[in-house]
């Protein structure tokens, strides 16, 4: 109850203070200890925003052909998420990350703002997948919870397989790509939050171009 109270209160926080920052994500931040409070993991190292992609050259191979899991730890490609839309945002992010905790609301709100024009989110949960031992880390399944309630959060989430993550090469997060129906890569990798407005721009450029 104690950790429970701490989360939320630190999730208002974040979003009081609007931080536009992005988390380091390196091996051992993805791994914290289930028993580690969200509001510790918080102060793990961060780098300010970047807003030019983090790699200059496009992968040949296609983020949606990795694996996910659902709550149910059901392993899913990641196309099944991007079937339909014009153009799907997928925005790899971690409970322990305020920057991504603090673009959410703007995030669910343009969801709903430009769903119906051929537009998704997905959002990629980093740390709630144990990369060890397999399966999902539950004291982390209800972090994530509760920060996607606080946020207003209704869009689809998952949870990143080991593949995925080192092929999207996420050292922080949060990190963000955009594709289309097929997979192909719109835009990104690009590092860090921002305003409603900046995706706003990103988001109707690309829907633009799709038409």
């Amino acid at each position: 109850m104690k950790k429970r109270t701490t989360l939320i209160l630190m999730i208002a926080f974040i979003l009081v203070v609007g931080l536009t920052t992005a988390c380091e994500s390196t091996n051992e931040a993805v791994n914290e200890t289930a028993n580690e409070t969200v509001n510790e993991a918080v102060n793990e190292p961060a780098n300010e925003t970047v807003n030019e992609p983090v790699n200059e050259t496009v992968p040949e191979e296609k983020l949606t052909g990795f694996a996910v899991y659902d709550r149910s730890q059901n392993e899913q490609k990641l196309s099944e998420y991007v079937t339909g839309n014009k153009v799907t945002m997928i925005n790899f992010w971690a409970t322990f990350c305020g920057p991504c905790i603090g673009e959410m609301p703007e995030l669910a709100r343009i969801e709903k703002e430009y769903k119906d024009k051929g537009f998704e989110i997905v959002g990629v949960t980093t740390d709630a997948t144990d990369y060890e031992k397999g399966g999902l880390i539950q004291d982390i399944l209800k972090d994530a919870d509760d920060i996607l309630e606080q946020t207003g959060v209704e869009y689809p989430i998952c949870f990143a397989s080991a593949d995925l993550v080192e092929y999207a090469q996420i050292t922080a997060v949060p990190t963000t790509f955009f594709v289309d129906e097929s997979g192909n890569l719109l835009a990104g990798p690009m590092l860090g939050s921002k305003s409603g407005e900046e995706w706003e721009r990103i988001i109707t450029g690309l829907l633009d171009e799709a038409d």
